[in-house]
């Protein structure tokens, strides 16, 4: 006789793969997932770690959303063109007027996309080592303001 198990029967059914990877091209997060599948976010997670095919399908919905939101942050940074149409009324007439619509580079997206590809180029500042110009004792000490016994400083307060 095969020993007993502990706890409840698994909810996982396969079909569960393909509902998450719709919901996942979706923009759907985790947790968003789990209530969906109407289990806790960590059976999901053990799900992902239990079922490879689960979490298979996951990753690949949720790549297709993030190559959704890359193009579209492309588009943004570098500005593009479309078709459209205004709808315009004249004596109680309406008329569609097509037209070609340009939106111009977004700077924040620019700027959000070059610190993220190419960071080292382009972040805020220099970062500076501790290690780059190491200066000697005499040289600090030549460097430092000279302060008269009367100016206030650290040992003196203004009073």
């Amino acid at each position: 006789m095969p020993p007993p198990t502990v706890g409840a029967p698994t909810k996982y059914d396969p079909r569960f793969c393909s509902i998450a990877k719709a919901l996942c091209k979706l923009g759907a997060i985790d947790v968003e997932i789990a209530d969906a599948l109407e289990i806790g976010v960590t059976t999901l997670y053990a799900w992902k770690v239990k079922y490879p095919e689960f979490n298979k399908a996951l990753r690949a919905g949720k790549a297709v959303a993030d190559a959704r939101v890359v193009d579209s942050l492309y588009r943004l940074a570098t500005g593009y063109t479309f078709d459209s149409e205004k709808i315009l009324t004249s004596n109680g007439e309406v008329f569609r007027e097509a037209f070609v619509e340009h939106i111009p580079p977004n700077f924040a997206a620019v700027r959000f996309w070059l610190k993220n590809r190419d960071g080292a180029s382009w972040r805020d500042s220099d970062r500076v080592s501790a290690s780059d110009d190491k200066l000697t004792d005499e040289e600090i000490r030549a460097d430092a303001p000279v302060m008269s016994p009367d100016e206030p400083g650290p040992s003196k307060p203004i009073l």
